[in-house]
């Protein structure tokens, strides 16, 4: 154990996120990770960046990666994947959510109408339900679901509100497309067949020896670029969640939908039982399917969530975090600047771990500290997490190239273009 302190193998040394954010270049691949050996490093993440200009998964990509891993085969070194194109997970950089709306983020929005015709409404596809509503500021008075049966005009004092099923709009940070539901299972599956999939077509051999596991970035339900129509509030929904709900809380949520976004009688219980199915939903769609594949590839599945240092919107985002670090083999945290508050981020992961015997624990650190980090930074950063149970480091970032604006992405780079 002390020769393990003193010169440890490369399994407990740092694990950079390689940032690839250029043209890619096998002879380049090699020199690099020749120069990560020597000066200490465990190996690396393969981690496509922006100013990526090799195309993402092609077969220039690949080609690269299998230069990577044989390089790192012969250099006793550890391979391990990154399932994006940037961050977050789940789109295979665009190329999920561009096969159909099935695919892509969807909101259940809430329209609040002073007047109308309410049979107007009727003509909508997307549309969900429909209520008649006394409301005072936020506050519900009283509240009836209506129907096309016994739809009516609105008595005073109503208020008309209008649900709807809608799709996110597209983005320029998901490589021009919407993000991904990741409420339904099939959009992840679809996510699997069109990157785990490749990787293990060309890789699988190597699967948890030279690449031991496989990086997810950031997934959520409600990601800060969704868009729906201006002015309706929408929380997370899918194709599907009504039945689903109503099999795992034994009644209809679109009954009491509108004390999701209101105060009432009836809001705390419909807060609490959506959320809760919506944790039960996300961690089994997403992280179920995930852990399932990598269990049945031999390789671990590790990566961190969106918002864990968060509890608020840590559940807007994700409902919670800690069902997923339950189905990960290395359960994983972010730690972004020169910090050493965020002891619930650490210990919320820590503890996943620890009851449940999980012997690793990652974290993604030292993103966002600036170039003027020093190596007494390094070390409280780092020892601050080893003491609360974290064990792999992977640190933020080693880039690649330093063209342009390049070197501004989240810096510093711990590579060969750093001291």
């Amino acid at each position: 154990m002390v020769k393990q302190f003193q010169k440890p193998s490369a399994k407990f040394r740092s694990f950079p996120f390689w940032s690839w954010n250029d043209r890619i270049k096998p002879e380049m691949v090699k020199e690099q990770i020749l120069g990560m050996k020597e000066a200490g490093m465990g190996g690396f993440f393969i981690h496509a960046r922006d100013g990526l200009e090799t195309e993402y998964m092609g077969q220039e990509w690949m080609e690269c990666v299998e230069v990577a891993v044989r390089t790192a085969e012969e250099n006793g070194l550890y391979a391990w994947l990154y399932d994006e194109n940037r961050w977050p997970s789940g789109t295979a950089g665009g190329q999920v959510t561009v096969l159909g709306e099935e695919y892509c983020c969807k909101g259940l929005t809430l329209e609040v109408c002073k007047q109308g015709d309410t049979r107007m409404f009727l003509r909508e596809e997307n549309l969900m339900a429909l209520y008649a509503a006394v409301i005072h500021d936020m506050d519900i008075e009283r509240m009836r679901r209506l129907s096309a049966e016994d739809i009516q005009e609105l008595y005073s004092g109503e208020t008309l509100l209008v649900a709807r099923l809608e799709i996110s709009g597209k983005s320029e940070w998901f490589c021009g497309q919407a993000p991904p539901d990741n409420l339904n299972p099939e959009t992840v599956q679809k996510f699997l067949e069109l990157t785990h999939e490749k990787y293990a077509a060309v890789l699988g051999k190597d699967f948890g020896k030279t690449v031991p596991g496989i990086f997810t970035d950031e997934p959520s339900l409600a990601d800060t670029h969704a868009s729906f129509i201006a002015n309706r509030g929408w929380i997370p929904w899918t194709a599907g969640m009504e039945e689903y709900f109503q099999k795992r809380r034994g009644y209809d949520f679109l009954d009491v939908l509108p004390y999701q976004y209101f105060n009432g009688n009836l809001s705390r219980k419909t807060r609490h039982d959506y959320w809760y199915t919506v944790v039960e939903r996300f961690s089994e769609s997403y992280s179920g399917t995930i852990s399932a594949w990598c269990k049945n590839h031999g390789i671990a599945y590790t990566g961190h969530f969106l918002q864990e240092d968060k509890l608020g919107l840590c559940t807007r985002v994700t409902g919670a975090v800690m069902p997923h670090y339950a189905l990960q083999d290395i359960p994983g945290i972010d730690i972004l600047t020169e910090c050493t508050e965020e002891y619930m981020t650490v210990k919320q992961c820590t503890s996943v771990a620890h009851q449940f015997g999980k012997k690793r624990v990652l974290t993604e650190t030292y993103g966002c500290t600036g170039w003027d980090f020093t190596f007494e930074g390094q070390k409280w950063v780092g020892d601050w997490q080893y003491v609360l149970g974290v064990n792999i480091r992977t640190t933020h970032t080693a880039l690649y190239s330093l063209r342009g604006r390049r070197k501004r992405d989240y810096p510093p780079s711990f590579n060969y273009n750093s001291a």
